[in-house]
């Protein structure tokens, strides 16, 4: 069988890639370019056990809300519905912000 010879992009990037190889999960800049500008949804799930409709509608401003999660855990991090980490929660001086732990 004969090999296929590369396009001219793929050997463009070839001899100006560095002598070490790039993950295999990582596409060429230009694959993604027209993907980039596309919005996406983040959320974080925080299980809540036992909440009500009820519980919903009194909610008020500084409520305090228990998860089942303890302080440290690291949660689930969703983009656009689909799992695509964890994290967990960090204060950043005045406000409560998320940090990402790990890619999968």
């Amino acid at each position: 069988m004969a090999e296929q010879p590369e396009n001219t992009a793929t050997q463009a990037l070839a001899t100006q890639a560095p002598a070490t190889q790039a993950p295999a999960t990582q596409a060429p800049p230009d694959a993604w370019s027209d993907l980039l500008p596309l919005g996406c949804l983040i959320t974080i799930d925080l299980t809540v056990p036992k909440f009500t409709v009820r519980d919903l509608l009194r909610l008020d401003a500084g409520t305090l809300i228990e998860a089942h999660w303890k302080e440290g855990t690291h949660l689930p991090v969703l983009a656009n519905g689909r799992q695509i980490g964890w994290a967990e929660f960090e204060v950043v001086g005045e406000r409560l912000g998320v940090q990402l732990t790990e890619l999968i």
